[in-house]
């Protein structure tokens, strides 16, 4: 049980995202140690988990990014 008593889990880490953007997708970087994601207004945002801090984030578009999709070249 949870502190509000339902059995529900607790989060492991709450990741507050951009306030003036809508994500719109998420992938997991190598050894899922970080965290990239698309926003509705063109960005591309790079989060590290292990030091919860963004390391990256980019204007990569001019208009809203659907999906990312990443590769190995």
């Amino acid at each position: 049980m949870n502190a509000k008593g339902d059995a529900s889990p607790e989060p492991r880490l709450v990741i507050k995202g951009p306030k003036d953007h809508i994500v719109n997708d998420l992938k997991w970087g190598a050894l899922d140690k970080t965290m990239y994601y698309v926003t509705d207004k063109g960005r591309l945002l790079k989060y590290d988990l292990e030091n919860q801090s963004m390391l990256r984030a980019s204007d990569v578009h001019r208009n809203e990014i659907f999906s990312l999709t990443i590769s190995y070249d």
